[in-house]
């Protein structure tokens, strides 16, 4: 018996495979193999055959690793160093275990193994080497039986029929044995008539006299042999007819398996004495058997009836008689002796067994005894008991019911128990009890367990996934596990969900009005957003979990709005405010998503809010020279701008005159810059020389290189310079003359000097202010003239810009050179228009 048990040669093998990147390496660090086990026939086993499948268990073991990290593993079982089956695993935490299944092994010493991989690389190779032994199929012979139950005469004719089951996984096929049955009888011979008197011829006599009984020995072949499926139960071989013959016949199975070089092909069993006493013409009981169940189809754990009925059948009473239960081949019940039992009636007796899970084989035999000799009589039945569990797992619902990518969907299941016993939710130390598993396209997602479920109950459970574009498989199944060491039952609902696309929302562009505000002011905020991606921005349902909003905020206050934008449109959301106080405030724009998490990059910036009590007010006569000194330099940049559009874009004839013409202009601006500078109290008096005294230094030099240049020497330039002129003069002419141009800002300001003289005049004469908001509105235009000023001084200093081309021209022509050297001018001068603004600002907030 030593030599036919299993060797499981626990040598585990290390087998390294180079990993292309530590990636690979750092994953696979993390997650290991811990052991192999070996189930069959539902049970786990040390010992292994070949005549069922075995499912192989590899365990695993991960540390804690973070979440991109968890859909990056498979696992890969090898049979004989082949792979044969690979797994994905999307997260080592609801993943305990693998299982495959090898439906077919073969006797002989394999090699099992498993090993983790990821998309680049395989690790540790951990397996066992394990011997299958062959197992032999089983013949068992159950029963000898005979057509009649009457009186049997000479020279009728009667049919036998054995019943035989096959107890192995394996098929019997009908070449594999011969069945016969040997018939023996013993006679008497008649005594010869003559006689002698010799003494000498005594012993011959008596010799003669132990002779006469004589042995007869028939033996009768079953012809034709079914095939015998793995597990079948009582298979009827024959029948086979005889004709009966004079004499006491006692009738034997014989079974004898085919033998070929590896031995017998199969084995052969009974668990007991098996044949048939015939006597011919001879009186006596004979018993019958038959079995009935109560409940007839059991489950796990009830208490079964089991009644066997008897009836004689026979010509006489029984009077003694036995009854035996066994089953699957074990006694577990008898009953010594009972009732007699009269020709043609029945006799009920029961035993009691508590029903367990499997397939089983219960069996009752009857002996009895008559004339001296012990008769034997059984009843046989199959019964496979089911475990009474019974779940009905089912995929109710999920939401939002048109999914895009990114969405978090919430999936709602349920298990109901119709089975007859309750279902324990899943202890982790014993490993028995029941999960709820959620998986998406063959992947783990999500396991859970509750309460206790009892028959007839429900129980819901809620999972959440976050959705991804495509087609999926959502899975549902709930998993129970009665005994450790029994093979899990499983049931699944399937359900397919179709993800679509999700939105890209951008902000393409924003609007302030006023910019910047004044306390009491209701800002107007417009943003224009645009669908970038692929699917639709949906409407927000909180309740159905779909769409977006923005969320607006200025300083802690929050507003919200949602608008449907189809893919590549646009929409503007429009926001109003009242700002009460000055200061600065923070403002965000998010788009939210119900799942909590924002679908757009937030928008973020700081909101300044100017205050709207007095600024110190300025004396008369300061007022006066700046509104003067205003009105002045509004005149003479009208002048100017005028003049240099006219110099971009000048007949050849005129180029001369033009040029000396925005030179002196220029000189005249400059000059009431200085005059301004001279006369205003709180100017910066580090401004006054260098700044200026460069300014008039460039001009001179221009006017000289126009005294000094041969007009008709200068070229006529191309189509395509006159396309980049044009685009110089739109840029100059907004930066005079349109809205928040030089021009208009300069008469802003000028009409703001104007209101606070007025106020001045109002409150000497003890009258509210008629302009309450007048130093505000000058702050705001200031604010505009340095934002504009120093805009235009860093474009002319950009490598690439609307004045490129000049300076590329001004190298090789000499009438590019002088109107670069005239904007390089003009440029300075707004220059400090930029600082001059930036320093009254300070000042007005420094009173």
């Amino acid at each position: 018996m030593a030599i036919r048990k299993f060797l499981l040669l626990v040598t585990i093998c290390i087998l390294l495979s180079p990993l292309p990147n530590c990636l690979g390496e750092e994953l696979l660090d993390k997650v290991t193999i811990t052991k192999i086990e070996f189930f069959q026939k539902g049970k786990l086993v040390e010992v292994v055959n070949d005549d069922a499948p075995v499912r192989i268990r590899t365990y695993l073991k991960a540390e804690e690793m973070m979440t991109e990290f968890r859909d990056k593993f498979l696992l890969i079982f090898y049979l004989n160093d082949l792979p044969v089956r690979t797994f994905p695993i999307s997260d080592i935490k609801y993943t305990p275990f693998i299982d495959y299944l090898w439906e077919k092994p073969t006797s002989g010493l394999h090699s099992v193994g498993a090993s983790l991989g990821t998309p680049t690389g395989v690790g540790e190779r951990v397996y066992y080497n394990i011997f299958i032994e062959e197992v032999k199929p089983v013949l068992k012979i159950n029963s000898l039986e005979i057509d009649t139950t009457r009186r049997i005469e000479v020279g009728d004719k009667v049919k036998f029929f054995l019943f035989v089951s096959n107890d192995s996984e394996k098929v019997i096929l009908p070449g594999d044995f011969i069945v016969r049955l040997q018939l023996k009888a013993k006679e008497e011979e008649e005594e010869e008539e003559e006689t002698t008197a010799a003494a000498a011829e005594e012993e011959i006599i008596e010799e003669e006299e132990k002779e006469k009984e004589k042995e007869r020995i028939i033996f009768l072949d079953f012809r034709e042999i079914p095939r015998i499926s793995p597990k079948a139960h009582n298979v009827s071989l024959g029948p086979i007819e005889w004709v009966v013959e004079d004499g006491n016949w006692l009738v034997y199975p014989q079974i004898l398996p085919r033998v070929t070089g590896r031995g017998k092909v199969l084995e052969v069993v009974k668990d007991e004495q098996v044949f048939l006493d015939l006597r011919i013409g001879e009186s006596r009981p004979d018993l019958f058997v038959e079995l009935f169940l109560y409940p007839s189809s059991p489950y796990m754990g009830e208490e079964v009836e089991i009644l066997a009925s008897l009836e004689n059948k026979g010509d006489l009473p029984c009077e003694k008689y036995h009854l035996f239960l066994y089953i699957d081949g074990r006694r577990k019940g008898s009953i010594m002796e009972g009732p007699a039992i009269l020709p043609g009636k029945f006799q009920n007796l029961q035993f009691a067994w508590r029903a367990e899970r499997g397939t089983h084989y219960l069996k009752v035999s009857a002996s009895y005894e008559f004339d001296q000799r012990e008769f034997l009589t059984k009843a046989e039945l199959s019964l496979t008991i089911n475990t009474g569990i019974n779940l009905v797992p089912v995929i109710l619902s999920w939401k939002p019911t048109n999914s895009q990518s990114g969405d978090i969907m919430t999936i709602l299941t349920r298990i109901e128990n119709i089975g007859v016993n309750p279902i324990t939710p899943w202890h982790e130390g014993s490993g028995v009890g029941y999960k709820a598993i959620l998986s998406i396209d063959g992947i783990k997602k999500q396991v859970k367990f509750d309460e206790e479920i009892e028959p007839g109950e429900k129980s819901d459970f809620e999972f959440t996934w976050e959705a991804e574009e495509g087609e999926h498989l959502l899975e549902f199944s709930s998993f129970y596990v009665v005994a450790k060491d029994m093979e899990p039952l499983l049931w699944s609902d399937e359900e397919s969900v179709k993800v679509l696309p999700p939105p890209k929302l951008i902000i393409v562009r924003d609007n302030w009005t006023p910019s910047p505000p004044t306390e009491g002011d209701i800002v107007v905020v417009s943003l224009v957003v645009k669908n970038d991606g692929q699917g639709v921005a949906r409407l927000w349902d909180e309740k159905e979990m779909v769409g977006y909003k923005a969320v607006f905020s200025i300083g802690s206050e929050e507003k919200e709005v949602s608008k449907r934008i189809p893919p590549g449109k646009e929409v503007t959301f429009s926001f109003r405010w009242k700002m009460d106080e000055g200061g600065e405030y923070p403002v965000r724009v998010l788009f939210v998503h119900p799942s909590g998490k924002g679908i757009v990059k937030p928008y973020r910036g700081t909101l300044t809010v100017l205050s709207s009590e007095p600024i110190d007010e300025l004396e008369k006569e300061t007022l006066k020279l700046l509104e003067k000194g205003g009105k002045k330099k509004a005149s003479v940049y009208k002048a100017l701008g005028k003049s240099l559009e006219e110099l971009l874009h000048p007949p050849r004839s005129q180029f001369e005159k033009l040029a000396k013409k925005t030179s002196k202009i220029a000189f005249a601006t400059l000059k009431s810059i200085f005059e301004e500078r001279q006369t205003l109290p709180f100017s910066d008096k580090s401004l006054q020389d260098k700044d200026l005294a460069e300014m008039s230094k460039n001009l001179k030099e221009v006017m000289e290189d126009i005294d000094r240049t041969d007009w008709k020497s200068v070229s006529q330039r191309g189509e395509k310079l006159e396309y980049e002129y044009g685009n110089l003069r739109n840029y100059l002419a907004r930066s005079f003359f349109f809205e928040g141009g030089i021009v208009p800002l300069l008469g802003k300001e000028t009409a703001s000097y104007r209101q606070m003289g007025a106020n001045n005049l109002a409150i000497e004469g003890g009258r509210i202010r008629p302009y309450p908001d007048a130093k505000n509105e000058l702050l705001k235009v200031l604010k505009a003239e340095e934002k504009l000023g120093m805009g235009i001084y860093q474009d002319f200093q950009k490598e690439e810009s609307v004045f490129t081309f000049l300076r590329r021209e001004a190298e090789r022509e000499k009438g590019a050179r002088i109107q670069l050297g005239l904007l390089k001018s003009i440029i300075s001068m707004l220059r400090n228009e930029a600082l001059r603004a930036r320093n009254l600002q300070k000042e007005f907030y420094a009173r």
